[in-house]
């Protein structure tokens, strides 16, 4: 169809972290790509101080330079193995408290969450909007809808990829600019995000600004917009009619590849492939388990094909 124009439903903002100069030719590859798609861009930073500073721009998207916030440690300079710190959930906090706070950025509509290992089509987005008939005046927050964890923390958004609108980053960005002015005035001022609930209780809480790793980012990013009241999308928004995903964050040809083969029926809901010792580092475990885990309608027929193919079980020891 033909893509709606931009005034109809809002200009798109894209705004993503990274790590300088590490990512630079990731930065770099994305403003080429598809960003410069964007009605507005961004790349947010914490450059460390022996390391050359970041241009003012990569293509024409802003760089913005978040090294002197005290709560961002500074980006790494090389990758290393296995678990390390990692500044990405304070980073991603004054992130939308900046991009609330920018005057400029009031006529976009939209403001989407990229990620340097994900791609974004801005096309689609507007299209998306214009048919849902959203308006970027009322709050909405559309992304990948995460069911993984349903009984503890409700329906979530994977925030990368995620997109909110003007009224949502509104909200948002307000509340976490609240909780950064309390912890900074040492409760003088702001307000205690972290001593608020909201129903599903979740197992973490608001505390973006003062996370040193990247556990628990999707679960306290909708811990911290749910007491904003920004809600995830109702999931059929983000789904066509045979239940595909229009965020999805693996790509539907890899079902075969990963997902856990039956018997049981239910295997998504695992921590380990069956008959395998595998660890929550290994990329069999995500893509087996947590990627699909509350989604068995995109891949039941798979199943059932398998199953019907299996051979039969073997008889039971005489006397069982």
């Amino acid at each position: 169809g033909a893509q709606a124009p931009a005034g109809a439903v809002g200009s798109v903002g894209c705004a993503s972290p990274a790590n300088w100069p590490m990512e630079e030719a990731a930065m770099t590859e994305m403003a080429s790509l598809y960003m410069d798609r964007c009605d507005w861009c961004g790349f947010f930073v914490a450059a460390p101080r022996e390391e050359p500073p970041p241009p003012e721009r990569v293509g024409r998207c802003q760089v913005v330079d978040l090294g002197g916030e005290p709560e961002i440690f500074p980006d790494p300079v090389r990758r290393s193995e296995g678990n390390v710190a990692s500044n990405l959930l304070p980073k991603v906090a004054h992130m939308l408290v900046w991009l609330k706070s920018q005057r400029q950025l009031e006529s976009v509509g939209w403001m989407c969450l990229m990620e340097t290992d994900l791609y974004f089509v801005p096309e689609n987005l507007r299209r998306l909007v214009a048919v849902l008939g959203f308006s970027p005046d009322e709050v909405h927050w559309l992304g990948q809808t995460v069911l993984s964890s349903m009984h503890e923390e409700g329906v979530m958004v994977e925030p990368a990829g995620s997109c909110f609108s003007r009224a949502a980053l509104e909200f948002g960005g307000y509340l976490l600019q609240q909780s950064l002015s309390y912890d900074r005035s040492g409760g003088s001022a702001g307000v205690d995000v972290r001593s608020m609930l909201k129903f599903p209780y979740g197992a973490w809480q608001c505390n973006l600004f003062n996370q040193p790793n990247m556990m628990g980012y999707t679960s306290m990013l909708n811990s911290c917009m749910r007491l904003a009241n920004v809600f995830p999308t109702d999931p059929r928004n983000v789904h066509d009619l045979q239940g595909r995903e229009y965020f999805t964050l693996i790509s539907l040809d890899s079902l075969g590849r990963h997902y856990p083969p039956p018997p049981p029926g239910h295997c998504s809901w695992q921590h380990t492939l069956p008959g395998e010792d595998v660890s929550t580092m290994d990329s069999r475990f995500f893509h087996g388990t947590w990627g699909f885990r509350g989604k068995e309608y995109l891949f039941s027929p798979c199943q059932r094909a398998a199953a019907a193919s299996a051979p039969p079980p073997p008889p039971p020891p005489d006397g069982g």
